[in-house]
């Protein structure tokens, strides 16, 4: 039976893959274990015609950080993947709509927040103030429909202003995957929203 030997042969492939991501990634047990239980279910709904395993690995690796809330970014997995974010993009909506588990769960800024943190090093102080002006825009709905990695990127840049440390926003910009350019305008909005404040 060549067809049962081939989808053998492709699972193995995939999982060895897998736990390539893993490794890139620095992923937990129970992330890499979700991946994995999404990829059979959407081998078995057939929904990946002519889709490489490698693209849908990297979709279900995404979906599951998001539902076990493990802040890893669609350029995070794009990069260790080697696969174009776009691939990646189309074949997650293909399965967020097709697959009953994946509510689209969305990640708040406030996730990223500690990550930039500690690969900028700031003080407590910093983040403890990134998450707080976070906070407060949140509630005005500012952070609706952004990039969740750019807000806080923002956010972290304003708060390391405020207390007078050295990082600078391309060191912010570096550590967050997100262009200076973007940090930028983020700011302005969240610098808008916190002077009506005062």
């Amino acid at each position: 039976n060549s067809r049962s030997a081939l989808t053998k042969q492709s699972f193995i492939k995939a999982f060895t893959f897998l736990d390539g991501m893993r490794c890139k990634l620095g992923l937990p047990d129970h992330v890499v274990e979700k991946s994995a239980y999404l990829f059979r279910k959407a081998e078995q709904k057939k929904l990946l015609p002519g889709r490489s395993n490698q693209s849908v690995l990297c979709a279900v690796v995404y979906i599951a950080c998001r539902i076990t809330d493990t802040p890893r970014t669609l350029n995070d997995i794009a990069d260790a993947a080697g696969i174009k974010k776009k691939v990646i993009q189309r074949v997650y909506r293909l399965l967020s709509v097709n697959l009953d588990d994946v509510q689209s769960v969305s990640y708040s800024p406030t996730e990223f927040v500690e990550r930039i943190s500690s690969e900028v090093m700031v003080s407590e102080k910093v983040r403890r103030d990134a998450r707080k002006i976070l906070e407060f825009c949140q509630k005005r709905g500012i952070t609706s429909g952004k990039h969740p990695m750019s807000m806080a990127a923002a956010a972290v840049y304003l708060a390391v202003q405020d207390n007078h440390e050295k990082i600078s926003q391309a060191k912010i910009a570096q550590a967050s995957g997100i262009s200076a350019v973007t940090i930028r305008n983020r700011v302005k909005e969240l610098q808008i929203v916190r002077k009506k404040k005062s």
